[in-house]
């Protein structure tokens, strides 16, 4: 995932029932291109920040997450950066 992505917040086990959707902000990764150590930081695109977010956002102002790891969302449509 890259800045600009739109996703889809699936969870923990692979599904969610409302699946907020988002876009990428920011992506971070180390020189050894593992996927244990890529973060994403993403903007909740609903109107309120969704249950889900609480738990990732820093506050529901800015609705931007803390670093996370991208196990918890799927690809909706690629940046066309």
């Amino acid at each position: 995932m890259k800045v600009g992505d739109l996703v889809k917040y699936t969870g923990s086990w692979g599904s969610a029932t409302d699946e907020p959707m988002a876009i990428v902000v920011e992506a971070q990764t180390d020189d050894t291109n593992s996927t244990f150590h890529h973060k994403i930081r993403v903007l909740w695109v609903d109107e309120v920040v969704p249950i889900q977010g609480t738990t990732f956002s820093v506050n529901k102002k800015s609705r931007l997450t803390t670093w996370i790891s991208p196990k918890y969302f799927t690809l909706v449509s690629e940046s066309l950066q």
